[in-house]
């Protein structure tokens, strides 16, 4: 790939690192945040911060479109290379994990944040912990 359009990439591969990983952890935060207030305010923040979950799909779309053009190229050197499937294999889980918050919110919708309040309780760590996993193999394997 010319260095110019890899550069291209690179940005947008890292813009979406920051879309996506901020958007999420910055949900997770506001979220243990909100554990501490009254039951009426809670309910107003978790509401009022509910569009993060919308914005770390984007991210998470950026950030595969990116790797798979910063890849193809390097393909032949990384098929080889266990941690980089790893990391591709915990992509996948984090999509799988994304989505399925994403049909958790239209059920709070229509049931009412209590009713995924469990669910979401197990799931948004697991995303963050995933998250940084990514990140700590992907400076592993382009190191």
């Amino acid at each position: 790939m010319h260095e110019p359009m890899r550069d291209f990439w690179l940005i947008v591969h890292f813009l979406s690192i920051v879309i996506g990983v901020g958007a999420g952890f910055s949900h997770f935060i506001m979220i243990q945040f909100a554990k501490k207030l009254p039951p009426d305010k809670k309910t107003d923040l978790i509401k009022a911060v509910s569009f993060l979950t919308r914005i770390a799909p984007v991210g998470l779309f950026g950030l595969i479109l990116s790797g798979i053009f910063m890849t193809w190229p390097l393909w032949h050197g990384l098929k080889t290379e266990g941690l980089f499937h790893v990391k591709i294999t915990l992509v996948v889980i984090l999509s799988v994990l994304i989505g399925y918050v994403q049909i958790l919110q239209r059920k709070a919708k229509k049931d009412g944040p209590a009713s995924i309040a469990g669910k979401v309780k197990i799931i948004s760590p697991s995303i963050q912990l995933i998250n940084l996993c990514i990140i700590i193999l992907a400076v592993l394997v382009f190191h």
